[in-house]
């Protein structure tokens, strides 16, 4: 018992304060003046009050010049945590191996791995003689199928003023028709190296392919080197979309069928515990692992994630599954001592001083500046706590 020093006007009414609670017994009786309208604790909670309590007097200036507060338990809101684990990864569709239509020697390689690129940038170039030959058999057939169409006009023609035989014409159609699908052939070609045949000439010919990014993201893998021969079936890069990153998680089974698509999700890589991200679950598993008995789930990552992530990086999750309601406390109500957590409720009060009992508490989750009190049954239940000023008086009574 800490015993502060007071006029003498009050110290006889502290002695037979002191005296009364000499017997164990007339902890709960205190308690029941305190608050006869409520219903007491149970003998247990009695008991569980006498084994971890112990008393602080104050007076009414000491409380009221400190600026303590107090105030009765909270009914909280709290959510149910599942722990798990697993690793990022990128979704399908969302990761491109990046090559080329066209065997050429990588002539210029722009990027470096981890680099950031837009779309239609320039990863790479090729250089391949053939491509000249490519667009100069193009500009030929071009060529050629315009003279060839003009003839078959003409022949039209002729045919229909009798002129010309039926054969000819004939004739004519089918060599304009064959030289125009051998063009037809040629430009989609041209496409597939990112050229125009429309602005393709004799002037702008080039032997230099350029390779560019299909969609804006991130360079994870090169997979080619300068002065490289490159075939089209050689993976050269890849290529992962912004904002792409998902998480695979294992959940035990039995946390199962707590979980729901939408459900938000906490992140921690096991490499840096101080670093948090956010997201949420996407698509449940369907099926249990024998041997783990666990359930593979998905969960997307929030778009304003700022810490460097990696496909394949390890992760531990903290899902957040159903709310319910618990009685709770200010965080600043507690005060932690070895471990162990303590809170001062009001025991009497007077005009002239404040009596305080120091219990030992159960803790449970925190949430929005409050602590869950798993054993707030053993306290009546319009007790009041000290919400300002614990720390200090506990602290000082070690």
């Amino acid at each position: 018992m800490k015993i502060f020093l007071f006029p003498g006007t009050i110290i006889l009414k502290l002695m037979k304060f002191c005296v009364k609670r000499l017997v164990v017994s007339l902890v709960a009786a205190g308690f029941v003046l305190f608050n006869s309208s409520c219903k007491g604790p149970t003998p247990e909670a009695e008991s569980a009050l006498a084994d971890s309590s112990s008393y602080i007097i104050l007076s009414s200036e000491q409380f009221n010049s400190s600026e303590m507060k107090l105030d009765t338990m909270n009914n909280s809101m709290f959510h149910h945590h599942i722990r798990a684990s697993g690793y990022l990864d990128v979704p399908e569709g969302k990761r491109t191996y990046v090559g080329t239509y066209f065997s050429g020697r990588a002539d210029q390689i722009n990027i470096i791995t981890g680099q950031n690129v837009r779309q239609g940038e320039v990863l790479f170039t090729l250089h391949n003689p053939g491509f000249i030959d490519l667009q100069r058999e193009y500009l030929e057939t071009s060529a050629q199928s315009k003279n060839l169409k003009a003839a078959y006009e003409r022949m039209k023609t002729l045919a229909g003023d009798n002129t010309a035989s039926q054969r000819e014409l004939l004739q004519a159609e089918s060599d304009y028709l064959a030289v125009e699908a051998v063009l037809n052939s040629l430009s989609e070609k041209l496409k597939l190296m990112k050229m125009s045949p429309e602005q393709l000439s004799a002037a702008n010919m080039s032997s230099v392919l350029e390779i560019k990014a299909p969609f804006s993201g991130k360079i994870s893998k090169i997979m080619i080197q300068a002065g490289q021969w490159v075939n089209p079936e050689d993976l050269a890069v890849e290529l992962i979309a912004n904002g792409s990153f998902i998480a695979r998680i294992e959940v035990f089974e039995q946390d199962f069928p707590l979980l729901k698509i939408g459900r938000p999700v906490k992140f921690t890589p096991t490499g840096n515990p101080k670093a948090v991200f956010t997201g949420k679950i996407t698509h449940l598993g369907s099926q249990i692992d024998p041997q783990k008995r666990t359930v593979l789930i998905t969960a997307s990552l929030d778009e304003n994630t700022e810490i460097q992530i990696l496909p394949g990086m390890f992760v531990n999750a903290d899902i957040l599954s159903d709310v319910s309601s618990a009685n709770s406390l200010p965080e600043s109500s507690l005060v932690e001592i070895d471990g162990k957590f303590y809170v001062l409720s009001l025991l009497e009060k007077d005009s002239s001083k404040f009596i305080l009992q120091k219990t030992e508490v159960q803790t449970g989750q925190t949430a929005g500046g409050y602590t869950e009190i798993l054993n707030a049954h053993i306290f009546p239940r319009e007790t009041k706590f000290l919400t300002k000023g614990a720390f200090q008086l506990i602290k000082e009574e070690e």
